[in-house]
């Protein structure tokens, strides 16, 4: 039995590997505040930031390459020295 990860975004669908959904799941449960990289290292991939590691940033990159392949709107923002906010853009009505 394997679980089925899958985002569908700009008319595409993408899996996601276990840690991408998670912290899809921890972005969209804290949509709009910003989540720090150690929160991201304890709740995503389950340790301990110890400010050198490169994982979270590749994790993040290839979210955002999921999310918006095209690479114009991403809905995860750095916020510089504090880590990474999640506003998804919302369909007009």
């Amino acid at each position: 039995f394997t679980t089925r990860r899958v985002v569908h975004a700009e008319g595409a669908e993408a899996s996601l590997s276990r840690y991408e959904y998670k912290l899809l799941r921890l972005f969209a449960d804290s949509e709009g505040e910003t989540i720090g990289r150690e929160a991201i290292a304890e709740q995503v991939l389950d340790r301990r930031h110890d400010g050198s590691s490169r994982a979270i940033d590749v994790l993040v990159s290839k979210l955002r390459r999921k999310l918006d392949p095209t690479g114009r709107e991403s809905p995860i923002r750095n916020v510089r020295g504090e880590g990474y906010r999640f506003s998804p853009k919302r369909p007009q009505p």
